[in-house]
């Protein structure tokens, strides 16, 4: 009974560790396009990015795809979700 009891929870553990090991490769796998995409506030499926027509932060924005960079960007170009937040804090009229 009690090797019963220790192969299930070899198994159980050993199906655990198998699930994040998969998991961190999968994170290590998006591709550069798949992350501006996702930092600009977009959702990138089936190798398709879809950018929101508003985000949460901006009231006034709407957001299209720009091949060029990979990023959800507005109609003044600057990119929406992480990276425009951090483009925003590093302009020079929000340091007083």
């Amino acid at each position: 009974m009690n090797k019963l009891y220790i192969s299930l929870i070899a198994v159980a553990f050993l199906l655990i560790t198998g699930y994040f090991v998969q998991t961190s490769y999968k994170a290590s796998e998006m591709s550069d396009v798949q992350i501006a995409c996702e930092n600009s506030g977009g959702v990138f499926v089936d190798d398709n990015c879809t950018c929101p027509s508003k985000i949460e932060s901006d009231d006034s924005a709407t957001y299209t795809y720009d091949e060029k960079n990979g990023e959800c960007t507005d109609a003044f170009g600057l990119p929406g979700g992480i990276s425009g937040e951090e483009i925003k804090k590093s302009h020079p009229l929000n340091n007083k």
